[in-house]
């Protein structure tokens, strides 16, 4: 009897973590088709200069970075070398407090599920640097909308030096050559329509260091 109790606590459990996912799926699902209905209308696409907090430096005195030219001279310092979350510190809030790795996991679902939207309304990118401005422009306006103080940044550049980042591995473990789902992930969206589901959107929860000769050493995450 007290298996069957541990058993079905075990399933209350995870009922609610299923409620939890499936909110953020179909929330991320309705933001996506705002957006996308919106790129139809030139004159109403969210550019990233349309968000609402003031990019003004003098307005975030407490920031470190700014600049990314100012972030590459940092990591070279013995300063960054001392901080064991060095890699990460231009990703800040407005306070310019490293954020949590809660919530760096939090920023990649976010900017991983966008890109799966892409992919299945048939527009992957090839590469995050060749993307185009209306496909930047809604992973930008999602991503500061879920997170404001990313847009705390000279032309974009803490989103997109993430992004580059992310994009590359992303693909290798989700993508095939001609930007479809790889057979793995293909068989198991069938499988969960054939269940009654939606696909689900896979998001990293891993981070593994790879060396960026252009620019300080990155962590890239790797999408599952």
């Amino acid at each position: 009897m007290q298996e069957v109790f541990v058993f079905k606590e075990r399933c209350k459990v995870l009922d609610a973590q299923l409620l939890k996912v499936t909110t953020e799926r179909d929330t991320l699902k309705m933001m996506f088709e705002k957006l996308s209905t919106s790129l139809q209308n030139p004159t109403t696409v969210p550019s990233s200069s349309s968000v609402t907090m003031m990019k003004n430096a003098k307005s975030y005195p407490k920031l470190h970075f700014w600049s990314q030219s100012t972030y590459n001279t940092w990591t070279n310092s013995a300063e960054a070398h001392s901080d064991t979350r060095y890699k990460f510190a231009f990703i800040e809030d407005k306070e310019g407090n490293v954020v949590t790795e809660g919530t760096l996991k939090a920023i990649c679902k976010t900017i991983q599920g966008c890109w799966a939207e892409l992919v299945i309304k048939g527009m992957a990118l090839k590469s995050w640097g060749k993307a185009k401005a209306s496909a930047k422009d809604v992973v930008y306006s999602l991503a500061y909308k879920s997170f404001p103080f990313l847009q705390l940044a000279e032309n974009n550049w803490k989103i997109d030096l993430l992004c580059s980042l992310n994009y590359p591995g992303w693909v290798h473990n989700n993508l095939d050559d001609k930007g479809n789902w790889v057979a793995s992930r293909r068989i198991k969206q069938e499988d969960e329509a054939a269940a009654g589901d939606e696909p689900a959107v896979s998001v990293s929860k891993k981070c593994k260091a790879k060396p960026v000769k252009s620019e300080p050493s990155e962590k890239q995450f790797k999408g599952e």
